[in-house]
């Protein structure tokens, strides 16, 4: 019996410890959530299920694709350079065309893809 409540008091300590952690040290004044860039959520064109492991390439300006990352289980992938105007993206998945889309205005937050499946 001694010891579950050491544990709890132990574990009581540690969320208490962190609490004051995140309440001291949290997040920098002016932060906002929102603007941490373009999210993109990829779906089957078909069903709207969310496409996890699609490849997103971005291009600014012309110049060379740049590898960004892949969406999660949602189908969900962020984008965080937002310094350009505008900007060139490509999506690709094993068994589905090649999505391109240019987008030139990078103020929509939240960017729903469809992909089509190859034939």
């Amino acid at each position: 019996m001694k010891k579950w409540v050491r544990n709890l008091l132990k574990g009581t300590s540690l969320s208490t410890a962190l609490f004051i952690f995140q309440a001291c040290y949290g997040m920098p004044p002016g932060y906002d959530p929102m603007e941490i860039g373009l999210v993109f959520q990829v779906v089957d064109a078909d069903d709207n299920q969310p496409l996890e492991g699609v490849g997103l390439k971005a291009r600014i300006k012309g110049g060379e694709w740049e590898e960004i990352n892949q969406t999660d289980r949602w189908g969900v992938v962020t984008y965080i350079d937002l310094d350009e105007e505008s900007a060139d993206f490509q999506f690709s998945a094993e068994n589905y065309k090649v999505k391109d889309t240019s987008l030139t205005d990078l103020s929509s937050r939240s960017i729903l893809i469809k992909m089509q499946k190859t034939e």
